[in-house]
């Protein structure tokens, strides 16, 4: 937030009496703020573009999920798991589920409790995806970005996966990113993904994840956070 002392200033003038100039001071005044003011309302947009960091802040889309940006679980109604479903939270730590988030407290998460051991609310009996809000894409564009891992028991198979869509407005989704389970321990560990959004550029999209479990008696979570689409 940003006030503007206008005449005559505090140490001058002790009391309220400086926050009501007389009338014969309010041209003067607003003139002699008038560029600062001119400054702000250009950089509202963009503060971070004043320092030169507009194209790692300022992009069309950011979420942390730190609060609620409208991401809908099941969004096509289809999904088949019957726990460890998606969801917007601060995660407890097992030997498949990190503790800690790439920023802030919350993440998207498969199930965030612990239980008594790392096959409780992991993903179980399928599929859970999650989808974000409509984004529009400039052209030209930036890149996507987003941290995520997928870690899973030695009882995992590849038909166990994680994978990252883009979704364009009549529902066409494009995978781009994608890690399938195997039948080895795969512990937790962010991983940093990049991806072009040039085929996409000039339309609405949205941003899809989804995780699953599909073969027998599989222990599998997964995690996302800091997505970001970045300004070109």
């Amino acid at each position: 937030m940003h006030t503007f002392e206008m005449h005559p200033s505090q140490s001058q003038v002790g009391s309220t009496a400086r926050f009501y100039p007389p009338d014969e001071q309010i041209a003067p005044q607003t003139e002699r703020n008038k560029a600062a003011i001119l400054m702000l309302i250009e950089a509202a947009g963009c503060p971070y573009a004043v320092i030169g960091k507009a194209a790692s802040n300022c992009g069309p889309f950011f979420d942390d999920f730190e609060s609620d940006r409208g991401w809908q679980v099941n969004p096509r109604g289809i999904d088949t798991a019957t726990a460890g479903q998606w969801e917007r939270a601060n995660p407890d730590p097992t030997s498949l589920q990190l503790g800690s988030v790439t920023s802030g407290t919350r993440s998207l998460v498969t199930g965030h409790k612990a239980g008594s051991s790392a096959s409780f609310y992991d993903i179980d009996g399928g599929i859970t995806s999650i989808r974000s809000v409509p984004i529009a894409v400039p052209d030209p564009t930036g890149d996507l970005s987003f941290r995520w891992y997928f870690a899973h028991a030695s009882n995992s198979s590849d038909m166990d996966f994680f994978r990252a869509y883009i979704e364009t407005a009549d529902g066409h989704r494009t995978v781009v990113t994608e890690e399938r389970g195997s039948a080895k321990t795969d512990p937790p560990a962010w991983l940093g993904t990049r991806v072009s959004l040039a085929p996409w550029a000039g339309q609405a999209i949205r941003i899809v994840f989804e995780a699953a479990d599909r073969g027998p008696a599989s222990t599998v979570e997964s995690a996302v956070d800091d997505v970001k689409v970045w300004q070109p």
